[in-house]
């Protein structure tokens, strides 16, 4: 956990602690690869690793918005993962998104193909016939 690369989220700020935790799912207690944590209030984030670790440098009183596709979010005190028993989030699986459908609707109106001589809706020059072009 002490060789993962800090994120500096910190803006400088003098109270900045660096906060290192493991995101798993919560039914087969897998590691998250690629979920996102994003200081709350910011833009400014970074992503967990191959087996869900993250480390990253926030002010004291932050707070960490962790997320995931097909997981619920979840917002966490920054202070609260510097204790050892806490640096292992779990994250639910959202059953919004599971159970879901979706339903596309569309349109395709017919274009008329009159001036068109192939696929690519390129038209190839219409040349009068050679008698009339060659008349004197």
């Amino acid at each position: 956990l002490d060789s993962i690369a800090v994120k500096d989220l910190s803006e400088g700020a003098e109270d900045a602690i660096v906060v290192r935790a493991r995101l798993i799912f919560d039914d087969n207690k897998e590691p998250i690869p690629g979920a996102s944590v994003i200081l709350q209030g910011t833009a400014k984030g970074t992503v967990s690793n191959i087996d869900g670790y993250f480390a990253v440098k926030v002010p004291r009183k932050a707070k960490l918005r962790l997320s995931y596709i097909g997981c619920e979010k979840k917002i966490v005190k920054a202070k609260d993962l510097l204790e050892d028993n806490n640096r292992i989030i779990v994250l639910k699986d959202d059953e919004s998104v599971i159970e879901c459908e979706a339903i596309v609707t569309g349109k395709i109106a017919p274009r008329p193909l009159k001036d068109v001589d192939d696929v690519y809706n390129r038209t190839a020059p219409k040349y009068k016939s050679h008698k009339n072009k060659c008349k004197k």
